[in-house]
């Protein structure tokens, strides 16, 4: 007995009956792979889109200018708040942020107003402190903790703007819970080691170590 498949694409092939479920599992696997390189495809394409935004909003963030007063009043608050944290204070502001970009619809739209922020107070910090005068604001993520947090954050965030389309297009999230458990476990490794460098690299800076030696380029 001859069983006849149609592959796609205007292809037809034959079997014989023996061979039937082998054909069939063939067909079956080739159609998951190109399934599955579709999505993969897809959250690639997403990530970088994200990466790119949030890098953007950043530098725009940065290139804000801020009268002194204002600079200088934001910095003195920003080193009172800031000497209390220690790796885990630090490690733990940066998960709750993080935890929030997985939302759909909110999240992404509040990791473009933090990336923002964080460029605008760089800014700031820029305007009063002669320690990052002269380094370009996107440097920072050559740092071994910017460039976890850089990635964290769009982890969290490429997964909040994949739930908010699957929200739009009425699909289901239940498929997605465990790459979103996994993805959680990532960035909170990532900004629990992130926070711990920070807080050891801000050590070096107040003890005379210029941030210029601390970022990854010559």
């Amino acid at each position: 007995m001859i069983t006849v498949i149609y592959l796609g694409g205007g292809r037809w092939i034959g079997i014989s009956h023996h061979s039937y479920f082998m054909g069939l599992t063939i067909h079956t696997f080739r159609g998951v792979f190109c399934y599955t390189y579709v999505v993969m495809m897809r959250y690639w394409m997403i990530f970088l889109i994200v990466f790119t935004a949030l890098v953007a909003t950043y530098q725009a963030g940065s290139m804000i200018e801020v009268p002194l007063e204002e600079a200088e009043e934001f910095l003195a608050e920003f080193m009172a708040q800031f000497t209390e944290l220690d790796g885990i204070g630090i490690f733990t502001h940066n998960a709750m942020l993080a935890l929030v970009m997985f939302l759909p619809g909110f999240g992404p739209a509040f990791a473009l107003f933090s990336s923002g922020s964080t460029g605008l107070a760089f800014s700031m910090i820029n305007t009063v402190s002669m320690d990052t005068l002269g380094i370009p604001p996107l440097l920072l993520f050559l740092t071994p903790f910017g460039a976890m947090e850089i990635l964290s954050y769009t982890l969290a965030s490429t997964r909040g703007v994949i739930l908010t389309l699957k929200l739009i297009q009425h699909e289901p999230l239940r498929s997605d819970m465990r790459r979103i458990i996994i993805e959680v476990g990532i960035v909170i490794g990532l900004l629990f080691s992130g926070g711990i460098i920070e807080d050891i690299m801000i050590q070096q800076i107040t003890d005379g170590v210029p941030l210029q030696d601390l970022l990854w380029y010559d």
